[in-house]
């Protein structure tokens, strides 16, 4: 009994968070809302996570929290982050239709991964530290360098998520957005953990050194 009361929970607040998504987003004007609603999930799911429990999140009251700067920043790094990824992509495209270079290829093909790396790790970064745009791309990277198993474990759960839910179409459309976000959160902790423990940890004890 206790089990299933505790997955008709889980259920209950992916759904809220599915609405909660898509209401967000259509505040924003779902071009400006898109970003905000995705790190709007994001980050009550990383609360969750912290908190270790589920039912302390209103939809009511999450939706009411707005902050113009941060709609406005979260915009810029989102968007920064998708013009990035455009580029990198318009050059593969480019170098496998005209070039044909192999090793170009391949490297474009890395660099396209190290980008979408330092998107999913920026996106976490956000959520957890106020910093000015480039730092947040700086802190991703190293995020994608020091954390790689955790980059290959979200690409992996992201890749089984959207499975599910083209197999199961219900469960994407009720749970698609949190279903989703939920394995980006999980392994991201991990890694933004790591660069705090080899960095920052690092860098205080060089400084009491002194």
């Amino acid at each position: 009994m206790k089990l299933l009361y505790q997955v008709g929970s889980l259920l209950m607040l992916g759904l809220k968070l599915q609405v909660y998504f898509i209401i967000k987003m259509l505040m924003g004007g779902i071009v400006l809302g898109v970003f905000p609603a995705f790190f709007g999930t994001f980050r009550i799911i990383n609360e969750c996570m912290n908190e270790k429990d589920i039912h302390h999140v209103y939809l009511k009251k999450e939706l009411k929290k707005f902050d113009k700067q941060e709609f406005i920043k979260i915009n810029k790094l989102g968007y920064l982050l998708v013009f990035l990824i455009y580029i990198v992509v318009l050059n593969l495209l480019i170098s496998r239709q005209h070039l044909q270079i192999g090793v170009l290829h391949w490297f474009i093909m890395f660099i396209l991964a190290l980008v979408l790396s330092i998107s999913l790790h920026a996106v976490a970064i956000f959520t957890k530290y106020d910093l000015p745009i480039r730092q947040y791309l700086i802190q991703g990277l190293l995020c994608s360098i020091i954390g790689i198993f955790e980059t290959i474990a979200i690409a992996i759960g992201i890749g089984l998520a959207i499975g599910l839910g083209l197999v199961i179409p219900p469960i994407s459309f009720f749970l698609g957005i949190p279903l989703i976000i939920f394995p980006h959160a999980w392994f991201t902790r991990a890694s933004i953990a790591r660069l705090e423990r080899v960095f920052y940890e690092k860098k205080i004890e060089i400084e009491s050194r002194e």
